[in-house]
Formats: C-alpha cells, structure tokens, sequence
C-alpha cells in the first residue's frame, strides 16, 4: 500500500470545507474529513483503478459527501492535488486563482 501527501491546496480544500461542514451542524466537519480520510486509504490501495482525469491526474469521488479527491500517482505514494465538490466545474478544479 502506498503512503500519501497532501498537497498545499488540498490541504486548505479540506480544512474550508470542513469549517463550513462545522458551520452546518456540529461533527459534521468530522464526519466530512473521515470520508475524505476513507477515500484516499481507498486510493492509496488501488490508485491506478481511477479513471485518468487529465495527464497524471486521476480522480474519484468521495462516498458520503460531494466531492472529488483528484491525485497523482508516484512511485511509492500518492500526492492529493485537491479536493473539489461535484457542483463546481470539474475544469476549474486546478485554477490557480481559485480559493
């Protein structure tokens, strides 16, 4: 199995979403980042069964919250490049500018 990382904005995609989660209804943050959590054991499992999203990049959805965990496979680990819900443009999920 492999080990993972996470990349900068992955990890400021997570920790937005979860406050907001948080905002929402107490635990639900913590219910979001252990489907997050959930999905990239999942990934680090099996990476190269997702479908490739773009070149390196391949993506998978998350199993009780709306969003998308896009990574890239390295040789001995996967780097999670973000974390996107399924309503934004599924383009616009790399835009530099985006928050």
């Amino acid at each position: 199995m492999r080990t993972h990382a996470l990349s900068d904005r992955a990890a400021r995609d997570i920790s937005a979403a979860r406050n907001w989660y948080d905002q929402q209804e107490e635990e639900l943050g913590n219910r979001f980042l252990d489907d997050v959590l959930q999905t990239i054991g999942i990934i680090c499992e099996r990476p190269k069964s997702f479908p490739l999203v773009a070149r390196r990049t391949r993506a998978t959805r998350c199993d009780r919250f709306p969003y998308r965990v896009y990574f890239r496979v390295e040789k001995k680990s996967v780097e999670v490049l973000a974390v996107y819900h399924t309503a934004r443009n599924p383009k616009s999920w790399k835009d530099a500018d985006r928050e």
